[in-house]
């Protein structure tokens, strides 16, 4: 028996060109990586006129875009391949969430004439009930230059997810500080999440001292240096409680209260007495104390 990947190209391209539906050549294309190359002008004859919610063409870019060929996407694309993206259907197979995914690896590949395509095509950027927003891939991915590039094309730096995290939040919960000073520059502020944290809470409960210094260095961090969470928790509540006594310090030095009570009762100046965190209590030993209570 015959392997298909032994036939010369000349011959593949002929039993390719007697496929009637696009379909076919689409299955061809996804059976291997090999193929992705050899039948892209193929396939053009097909996707340039596929219809709009054509499942074979978005599964297509998909596995380009997935698989890092960019300049397929690119060249698929700009053969006018339809990947307009379908409003009605929202199941998980639908070319909503597909077409989405395909823009969520270009922007992973960082691979910005795909996006740029994919944004022309009508793909939008956000599709917050499912999940995706364009500018929190490139904070994941830590794509700093297509994040700016996103933004430029009109993606918003306070847009939040399903949990109420902004992008700086997930920038500072994953630890990713080049993107912080980024989002920064760019002008993010910090918003509260479903948790009531912001990305000082999210620094300081993993001990990131290099991003709590951004933060609390921008006129805009110190804003939200004693925002309490939903369980009434400072962000040096935080990271008392943690027994991090590099991360209190730096919002000591910044200004934190070291007297404001949480939920149960407990200040950060309190949960500073245990034995274990005698490092702590020194720092706050020279902070007069003050008289509050929960949520000051």
């Amino acid at each position: 028996m015959i392997n298909i990947l032994e036939l010369p190209n000349e011959l593949l391209f002929e039993i390719a060109r007697y496929f009637e539906q696009p379909e076919e050549v689409y299955s061809l294309v996804l059976t291997c990586s090999d193929f992705h190359q050899l039948f892209s002008d193929v396939l053009f004859d097909f996707a340039v006129y596929a219809p709009s919610n054509d499942m074979h063409a978005i599964r297509v870019l998909y596995t380009y875009a997935s698989g890092g060929h960019g300049h397929l996407v690119n060249k698929l694309i700009t053969k006018r391949a339809s990947v307009k993206q379908p409003s009605s259907d929202s199941s998980p197979e639908s070319g909503l969430n597909l077409c989405s995914r395909v823009l969520q690896y270009a922007i992973a590949k960082d691979n910005k004439p795909a996006v740029e395509q994919l944004l022309k095509c009508s793909v939008v950027m956000d599709t917050p009930d499912h999940g995706f927003l364009a500018l929190h891939t490139a904070v994941i991915w830590i794509q700093d230059d297509m994040l700016q590039f996103l933004v430029s094309k009109g993606a918003d730096v306070h847009k939040k997810d399903p949990q109420s995290r902004d992008a700086l939040s997930i920038a500072a919960q994953l630890g990713h500080a080049s993107t912080i000073r980024v989002l920064l520059d760019l002008g993010a502020t910090m918003g509260v999440g479903q948790s009531g944290r912001t990305a000082i809470h999210e620094a300081a409960r993993r001990g990131y001292t290099e991003i709590l210094e951004m933060l609390l260095g921008n006129p805009r961090g110190k804003v939200s240096l004693d925002v309490q969470d939903n369980r009434g928790r400072t962000a040096l509540g935080i990271a008392a409680r943690m027994g991090d006594t590099e991360s209190v310090k730096v919002l000591l030095d910044h200004g934190a209260d070291p007297d404001i009570h949480d939920s149960i009762g407990r200040s950060p100046r309190l949960i500073a007495c245990h034995p274990d965190r005698s490092a702590i209590a020194r720092l706050m030993a020279g902070i007069p104390l003050q008289c509050r209570t929960n949520r000051g």
